[in-house]
């Protein structure tokens, strides 16, 4: 699954200031990869819920 990451609005730097609100540490490394996971889930549920 291809995925356009100029097109992003959440950028990992993003993700690690929300999750800091709650009480998150995490790294950079793995915030890219919490960002890479979300917008996959995202793809998957527009593909089964919204193009029917």
């Amino acid at each position: 699954m291809e995925i356009n990451k100029e097109k992003r609005k959440i950028t990992p730097a993003i993700a690690i200031r929300i999750l800091e609100k709650q009480g998150v540490e995490i790294s950079s490394e793995n915030a890219q990869k919490v960002v890479d996971f979300m917008y996959i889930l995202a793809i998957m549920f527009h593909r089964q819920h919204l193009e029917k």
